[in-house]
Formats: structure tokens, C-alpha cells, sequence
């Protein structure tokens, strides 16, 4: 009967110890600046979500800047500038460009995610079509 007795409160002792150190490590854990608790509420995961959802937007070339990084796109309802990070893929048809061979009045469809109000694009395909045509009329005007 003692053994039982002494047996049960060693395994109170035991589970008081133990749950004295999980309070005691639980006080001693850095105190969160609410980035990372506010990022798992669902109102946030669905902005985090929004803003990284890929959107696309074609138009015409008004103007592509290289030193900048930038593309300003537009089409019948808006005007839009984008970032244009160095490892960006841009492309015609199969053949890869830079920014600076992306010219004035090509047609182009971008894909891009935007945050903080900053467009920033992830892939710029350049119409083919509109590179046979200026091909077309260049070997025209040569022929001339």
C-alpha cells in the first residue's frame, strides 16, 4: 500500500516538475511582433494570397527602359508600367530578348504579381506576329 502511495507521488512530482519547466521555457520564448501571427489569420493569408496571385495584362509598347527595369504597356482601358527584374524571361516565338530589343508599339502580353501597388513581371511574351510583319515590311522597303 506505501509503494502505491509513494509511487503516485512521484508521478505527481513528476508531472509537476514537468510542467513547471514547459511554463518556464513557454516565458522565455522571444515574444512575436505579430508578423508572423498576423500572417497566419485567414484575413491575411487571403491578402498574402491576393497579392501573389498572378495577373496578366496585354497591350502595346509605349515604351521599354533598360537602365530602369521598367515596361509601360497599354491597351483600350488602361496604361500600366511594370518592373522588370534582370532574370526575367522575355520572348518571341522561341527566341529569348532583353528588355532593350522589346520596342515602341510591339504588342506584348505580360504576366506579373503586383505588391505595395508595384507591378512587378514574371514572364513578357512578345507578339511573333508583329516581328514577321515588321520583318515583311522591312524586306519590302530594302526591295524598294
Amino acid at each position: 500500500m506505501q509503494f502505491k502511495s509513494l509511487s503516485k507521488l512521484a508521478m505527481v512530482a513528476a508531472l509537476s516538475f514537468g510542467a513547471s519547466a514547459f511554463a518556464a521555457a513557454d516565458a522565455a520564448a522571444p515574444v512575436s511582433t505579430g508578423a508572423k501571427a498576423s500572417a497566419s489569420t485567414p484575413v491575411a493569408k487571403t491578402a498574402a494570397a491576393e497579392a501573389a496571385k498572378s495577373h496578366s495584362f496585354s497591350g502595346t509598347v509605349v515604351s521599354s527602359d533598360a537602365i530602369a527595369n521598367t515596361i509601360v504597356v497599354k491597351n483600350a482601358k488602361a496604361e500600366e508600367t511594370f518592373t522588370v527584374a534582370p532574370t526575367v524571361k522575355i520572348a518571341q516565338g522561341k527566341k529569348d530578348l532583353k528588355i532593350a530589343d522589346v520596342m515602341k508599339d510591339e504588342k506584348v502580353m505580360i504576366k506579373y504579381s503586383e505588391e505595395n501597388g508595384v507591378k512587378t513581371a514574371s514572364s513578357i511574351r512578345v507578339s511573333a506576329a508583329a516581328a514577321k510583319k515588321e520583318a515583311k515590311s522591312a524586306a519590302t522597303a530594302a526591295a524598294k
